[in-house]
């Protein structure tokens, strides 16, 4: 990756400056906006580059998550998603070693993400009524006794894998896989912050060989920190403030309008 990529116009730094507020907002608050930022990323640099250059932010903004939710995680849900998402990394990896460079390869790629995300979007209200339902039908220990569907968990793991190793995009389908548990809002926030810390640590190697994360793109990405952190804060301060309902409901407009964008 050439030093020149990142000679950029005043106007790419303030798109660059935003998205890096929009990855730490969305690591700590509302997770939805942070699909935003690899199509920002993507539109002011090579796309194949951008998955390098946003990498090292998006673990920086991890770990401030993972500090402050910390105690909230749900680990078993942390592990039910991961064995397959590493699986559809290294199938992303394979597929950007071989096709990344035909023309024509990232426009298809984005339609078929936003496809992707739609479904699962679709999947997970069908597994909020499936929770309502069978709160009706048991007994009040109903949400000791609710388990979403056996398949979920790997299903949505090995698509993670693959967009998140292709795009960044694995935010839409772990963000479903965490809204179909139905989890309280801090749980939900420390839940995914751990599982992509662990699948974004993963990917560096990757990154590395392809040569889309470099000496000259952390440089890059260090000048960054401070915005990162501001974004950070303020997710922090602005879930405090949001109901449980409304909190849901807002991730799940975000994520369909993040779908749609992607697909069209």
């Amino acid at each position: 990756m050439p030093i020149e990529t990142f000679d950029l116009s005043r106007q790419d730094w303030v798109l660059v400056l935003i998205a890096a507020c929009i990855v730490g907002y969305s690591k700590t608050g509302v997770a939805g906006v942070g699909i935003l930022a690899p199509v920002m990323m993507a539109d002011i640099f090579d796309a194949r580059f951008s998955i390098g250059i946003l990498l090292p932010m998006l673990i920086m903004a991890d770990t401030f998550a993972v500090l402050y939710y910390r105690r909230h995680a749900e680990w078993k849900h942390v592990i039910k998603a991961l064995p397959l998402a590493y699986l559809g990394i290294i199938m992303g990896f394979i597929i950007l070693i071989i096709y990344g460079d035909t023309h024509g390869f990232a426009a298809v790629l984005k339609k078929i993400i936003g496809l992707i995300v739609i479904v699962i979007l679709l999947l997970s209200i069908y597994q909020a009524k499936k929770k309502e339902k069978s709160e009706s039908l048991e007994s009040d220990d109903s949400e000791k006794v609710y388990k979403p569907d056996w398949w979920l968990a790997p299903f949505l793991g090995i698509v993670g894998g693959i967009a998140t190793m292709l795009a960044n995009a694995a935010g839409p389908r772990f963000i479903v896989y965490a809204l179909a548990l139905n989890l309280p809002k801090n749980s939900f926030i420390g839940t995914l912050a751990w599982i992509f810390f662990i699948l974004n640590l993963s990917k560096i190697p990757f990154t590395i060989y392809l040569g889309y994360t470099n000496f000259d793109s952390l440089i890059f990405n260090f000048k960054l920190l401070p915005c990162i952190i501001i974004g950070a804060v303020l997710g922090i301060a602005t879930v405090k403030h949001i109901p449980e309902k409304q909190f849901t409901l807002i991730i799940r407009v975000l994520t369909f309008l993040a779908a749609i964008k992607l697909f069209l």
